[in-house]
């Protein structure tokens, strides 16, 4: 479809690149968690004040976040949500989708 695209934010370009580029730029450290009902307030709070996370996306039964380590964060959530009696549907390290790209670098969804 394209070359190279841009990836802009109240009106500045954020990112600019080759699809593969931007994908590539930013998978380190992706994590994508899925579960079977909404977290929580007080489990939120608890996933946001984890260490070496430096990008946390709740949008209901969805968790994106990206972690410096992220094996560490995982089990930490994992053990969060089983504490707490959470199914977990799917989990997901590393791949990222241009959305998650997109929302990694603005904190928000393309709808919002």
């Amino acid at each position: 479809l394209c070359d190279e695209l841009a990836i802009i934010d109240h009106g500045r370009i954020i990112a600019w690149g080759s699809v593969e580029e931007l994908l590539k730029r930013h998978q380190d450290g992706a994590i994508e968690v899925r579960m079977e009902q909404p977290m929580l307030p007080e489990l939120q709070e608890h996933i946001r004040s984890l260490t070496h996370i430096h990008a946390v996306h709740l949008d209901g039964k969805s968790l994106f976040l990206k972690s410096t380590q992220p094996e560490h964060t995982l089990r930490a959530i994992m053990a969060a949500l089983q504490q707490r009696h959470i199914g977990i549907t799917s989990v997901s390290m590393g791949a990222m989708h241009l959305e998650q790209v997109f929302l990694v670098l603005t904190g928000t969804r393309l709808r919002d």
